[in-house]
């Protein structure tokens, strides 16, 4: 047992030396590579296509035209860093509505990159007149508005236009162009063309005012902004003022014949009372502003107010009665709708309010979103009824002295008016939850959505009378 023990001892010492001689041999061959170039250097898909490569981000962005389809397309060039070999080659086809992902090997190293495409676009992203004067671009409706100084010479301004990066314009930055009447600005970038009119305005003493608490248009929430261009876009000798230029008198009342105010409070929370809602905090009004307001009021100037705005009768002199009935979700939180949303008007169809509104089959209901739109339902309605505080429609009336514009649902009164009494002016009130003017998602084809700039414009209209 001894010998053999020192035996296999002896073989032990002798087989170790072997094993690092194998392993210091064979060290050098198992060695990876890490230092080869691994890169998608140039793809191009049917022909013509052909990727904008980014290395940082390993992605790969072929360009198509406006309309293309890219349901089945072609690798027809591919090439990669010397020595490395790709997952996809020439001849491959490509489902590219969705992006896929090419795998680019070389030595021990891989590298993956996303293929995605990119159809051509072109927008109008800003308007200045004389490099101080900023327009209010909507985008979806094609219009640039732009307010200047009631002295400025509109039949030569300088308008420097900033838009999509590659694309050309027409009329070309610093060309002064006459705006006595819109004009036509035209964006190119490759494949596609976008058209927007620009309508500049020299104002002094506007018949049409849309206020809200920010210097400009531009710095009001979204919501505001949409309705605001509307505004500025839709209806002649229109301008917009902010409470401060108000209170200042920049602007003059004296022709002005309605003061529209669409209020957006972003956030979610139910609102009952005064209590609740401190509207001089909430609305940043200045007791001169609301001075300058009622005396516009009390010669017979008119208001059409919407969603919190809502609440500004009672600061004008009427009976301290608000809606009771309010609610909304935060932009971030809009609601999908499926279909048209609308609002009941059984008993009202006659109001001036509701002339020429496209309905879905049913008279009785006006629609004012489409599928795919998302809405905030922002609410400042009343409730009448038992169990509310109005028990009756009378009730309301002898409390607020309002007429209601409609009266359905659970006795819901969505829009209201404060009908004129010289030499006191009137008051319309819009507190539905469908009078939605924006919505995050473009995903939707404006059709019934079209009733609410009906709706406005018809409310102006009869203001004005």
């Amino acid at each position: 047992m001894k010998a053999t023990y020192i035996i296999k001892t002896c073989l032990s010492l002798l087989f170790v030396p072997c094993l690092l001689c194998l392993g210091s041999c064979s060290k050098k061959d198992n060695q990876m590579n890490l230092d080869a170039d691994c890169r998608l250097e140039t793809l191009t898909l049917n022909d013509s296509c052909t990727a904008v490569i980014n290395h940082a981000t390993r992605t790969a962005v072929v360009r198509i035209p406006k309309i293309y389809d890219e349901a089945l397309m072609t690798v027809t060039s591919i090439t990669v860093s010397p020595g490395a070999k790709a997952s996809l080659k020439v001849g491959d086809k490509l489902n590219m509505r969705t992006a896929h992902s090419v795998k680019i090997t070389n030595e021990d190293v891989f590298l993956d990159y996303t293929i995605s495409v990119k159809h051509d676009e072109v927008h109008i992203l800003g308007l200045t007149i004389n490099g101080q004067y900023e327009g209010v671009v909507n985008e979806k409706m094609k219009t640039i508005f732009v307010q200047v100084p009631g002295e400025l010479d509109v039949t030569s301004l300088i308008p420097t236009v900033s838009m999509t990066e590659g694309g050309v314009c027409t009329p070309a930055n610093a060309t002064a162009c006459d705006f006595t009447n819109p004009v036509v600005f035209t964006a190119i970038y490759r494949t596609d063309t976008a058209r927007y009119t620009v309508t500049v305005r020299a104002l002094t003493q506007p018949k049409y005012i849309f206020v809200g608490m920010a210097d400009r248009l531009q710095r009001l929430t979204m919501e505001e902004q949409v309705a605001g261009s509307w505004m500025l876009s839709n209806v002649d000798s229109s301008a917009y003022a902010s409470f401060a230029d108000l209170a200042a008198g920049k602007i003059s009342l004296a022709k002005c014949k309605v003061i529209w105010w669409h209020l957006d409070v972003d956030k979610k929370n139910p609102i009952q009372t005064v209590e609740q809602f401190d509207f001089e905090a909430e609305a940043v009004m200045k007791m001169e502003v609301l001075d300058t307001l009622r005396a516009y009021y009390q010669r017979g100037g008119n208001f059409l107010l919407s969603r919190y705005a809502t609440f500004l009768p009672i600061y004008l002199g009427q009976n301290k009665v608000i809606p009771n009935n309010c609610w909304g979700n935060p932009e971030k939180d809009a609601e999908l709708t499926s279909g048209p949303w609308a609002f009941n008007i059984a008993g009202y169809n006659s109001h001036p309010l509701y002339q020429g509104v496209k309905f879905n089959g049913d008279n009785n209901a006006v629609p004012m979103t489409d599928p795919g739109y998302r809405i905030t339902n922002t609410t400042t309605q009343f409730l009448v009824g038992n169990g509310h505080e109005f028990k009756t429609l009378d009730a309301w009336r002898t409390a607020t002295g309002a007429k209601e514009l409609n009266f359905a649902g659970n006795k819901e009164i969505a829009f209201w008016e404060f009908p004129a009494e010289a030499p006191r002016g009137g008051i319309v009130c819009i507190g539905s939850g469908t009078f939605d003017w924006y919505s995050p998602s473009d995903d939707y084809l404006e059709n019934f959505h079209s009733n609410v700039g009906k709706i406005t414009e018809n409310a102006i209209n009869y203001l004005s009378k």
